[in-house]
C-alpha cells in the first residue's frame, strides 16, 4: 500500500469538494426540471403546465438531510410546492389552490428559482423569511418552557432530569426580558441595563 501523505489526502478532499459540488448543481438542476414539468405554460413557453409535482419529494428523499431541508425551502420561496421530506408530503399550499388561474402565475418565480439554487438558499434566506419582532421572541421563550414541561410529563425525559427540567422551564417562565436600544440611539440602554432592569 502507498504511504498515505498529506498530498494525498488533500487530493481526496478536493474530490470530495468537487463531487459535492457537482451533485449540488445536478440537484439544483433537477428541482429546475421538476419547476418546469409542473408550472402553467403561461410561466414560460418552456413549461409543460402539468401540475405533477410529486418528483419535489422523489428528489429531497434521495438527498442529505439538510439538503432536503434547503430544497424544501427553495419550492417553497419560489414555487407553490410544499414539500414535506419527513412526513413523505408533497402538494401545492392551501392558499395557492384557491386562486383563479390569473392570479397562480405570481407563485411561479422563475428567474429567482433558476438564479438562486437551493444549496444556497441559507446564505439568502428563502424569499418569503420571516423577521420576527420581540414581542414574537417572547412568544418563542414562553413556548420552550411549554415544551420541555410537556416532554416531562410525557416522560421523554430522564428520569434523573425531570425536576431539572421543571425548574429549567419554571425559570424561563420567570425570566423578564425588556427591550435593548439599538447602540446609534439616544438613551441607549445596555444589554447589561436591560437584564438588571
Amino acid at each position: 500500500m502507498a504511504t498515505i501523505t498529506l498530498a494525498r489526502i488533500d487530493q481526496k478532499i478536493g474530490t470530495f469538494t468537487t463531487n459535492r459540488k457537482a451533485l449540488a448543481g445536478l440537484g439544483h438542476e433537477v428541482a429546475m426540471m421538476i419547476f418546469m414539468h409542473a408550472a402553467p405554460k403561461e410561466v414560460s413557453s418552456d413549461c409543460n403546465g402539468t401540475g405533477d409535482c410529486t418528483r419535489a419529494l422523489s428528489l429531497t428523499a434521495q438527498m442529505p438531510k439538510s439538503w432536503a431541508g434547503q430544497m424544501e425551502d427553495w419550492f417553497k420561496a419560489y414555487t407553490p410546492i410544499r414539500v414535506v421530506t419527513k412526513n413523505k408530503k408533497c402538494e401545492y399550499d392551501p392558499a395557492y389552490k384557491k386562486l383563479t388561474a390569473e392570479e397562480k402565475l405570481t407563485w411561479w418565480k422563475l428567474e429567482d428559482a433558476n438564479l438562486n439554487p437551493f444549496h444556497e438558499i441559507e446564505e439568502q434566506g428563502p424569499a418569503d423569511a420571516k423577521i420576527l419582532t420581540f414581542e414574537q421572541l417572547l412568544i418563542l421563550v414562553e413556548g420552550m418552557a411549554k415544551r420541555i414541561e410537556k416532554q416531562a410529563e410525557e416522560g421523554k425525559i430522564s428520569a434523573d432530569d425531570v425536576e431539572s427540567a421543571k425548574a429549567m422551564a419554571a425559570k424561563l417562565r420567570g425570566t423578564k426580558f425588556n427591550r435593548v436600544k439599538p447602540a446609534n440611539d439616544e438613551g441607549t440602554t445596555t444589554t447589561e441595563e436591560a437584564n438588571a432592569a
